[in-house]
């Protein structure tokens, strides 16, 4: 008997990155300056400051408005959490692209009631080396904001 596939990682790959028009329009469009990409690489850095995969972010303060696309796949709570702890640890803004993965343990516990929610239209065709990737993401994304308390 075959095993079932994992749907929550079916068509999805780690290494997607933001394209750079998608991630300026957010910016505009939400108010938000963020100032360290804490998933980047230097080829795809979306901010001055960057943390690689080689940083390991995870082990790291996040002390200023933080941008992330974190890595898709099983760790993803992982990465919502830290990132939520983070801004409330520090008061700072962090902004999230991630699935709109509502059912989920991290999405009630660090995501609903607790940040803004915008949801993309459509499905985003992420892109690998700076290229669009030759298909869209398998699900619909969104963007999460943690604003910073004044």
């Amino acid at each position: 008997m075959p095993m079932p596939l994992q749907h929550s990682i079916v068509g999805v790959n780690p290494n997607w990155e933001t394209p750079q028009s998608l991630f300026d329009e957010a910016c505009t469009l939400y108010n938000v300056a963020p100032s360290l990409d804490v998933c980047a690489t230097r080829q795809n850095k979306k901010c001055t400051s960057f943390f690689s995969k080689r940083d390991n972010a995870l082990g790291k303060p996040w002390k200023i408005s933080f941008y992330m696309n974190p890595p898709y796949g099983r760790k993803m709570d992982v990465w919502i959490e830290y990132a939520y702890e983070q801004h409330k640890k520090h008061n700072v803004t962090g902004m999230a692209l991630v699935f709109s993965k509502t059912e989920t343990q991290w999405w009630h516990k660090f995501v609903q009631d607790k940040a803004e929610v915008h949801f993309i239209k459509g499905r985003v065709r992420y892109e690998m080396g700076g290229c669009p990737s030759k298909n869209t993401a398998p699900y619909g994304s969104c963007w999460i904001i943690w604003r910073k308390k004044k």
